[in-house]
């Protein structure tokens, strides 16, 4: 959480989820996190999180265009993206997030900003890519094996019939030859 000893009731009810979790303000800038959010980065920038916007240290795909803890707001209900790529901004490290966002009001009932939550997917994100490209090769494999069966197969039948054409003329040369001329 921020270095702010007594958390806010926002804070001890988020101590709970084991994902990284922010609260930015309207501006975006980082209000509140837990360990968990704070550990994603190099030291310099996790004692440094107070005085960043969420984007500063932490860019996704969605950021510049679509911000999901703005959409909350602007919508004011929760809002859920599966497969967000993105990277640490510090350190240039690739990575795929389920994100969730929900507005927080204040006591006047007036958006004040939004909890973001992560789930880090990156290492299931890679390998569903790996299957999915090992999948597409052994396809193209197949396709090129089958081709060439059929390739195979063709040659095998023309040789086929030319076997079966030399056997009929030679069956008709023996009868030749095996018939008295007359």
């Amino acid at each position: 959480m921020a270095d702010d000893p007594q958390p806010s009731p926002l804070g001890r009810l988020a101590a709970v989820i084991p994902d990284p979790w922010f609260v930015v303000d309207l501006e975006r800038n980082l209000r509140e996190w837990n360990q968990a959010f704070r550990a994603l980065f190099p030291r310099a920038v996790a004692r440094d999180l107070g005085s960043k916007r969420c984007y500063e240290v932490l860019r996704l795909a969605i950021c510049e265009t679509d911000c999901i803890a703005l959409r909350a707001v602007e919508k004011d209900d929760v809002i859920r993206l599966d497969q967000v790529p993105g990277c640490i901004v510090e350190t240039g490290e690739e990575v795929t997030l389920l994100a969730s966002a929900t507005p927080i009001t204040g006591e006047d009932e007036a958006s004040v900003g939004a909890l973001v939550v992560y789930r880090n997917v990156t290492d299931d994100s890679r390998v569903q890519h790996k299957y999915k490209a090992l999948l597409e090769e052994e396809s193209e494999l197949r396709r090129d094996l089958e081709a060439r069966l059929r390739e195979r197969t063709r040659q095998m039948l023309e040789a086929n019939e030319e076997s079966s054409r030399l056997e009929l003329e030679l069956s008709a040369l023996r009868k030749g030859i095996d018939e008295p001329e007359g």
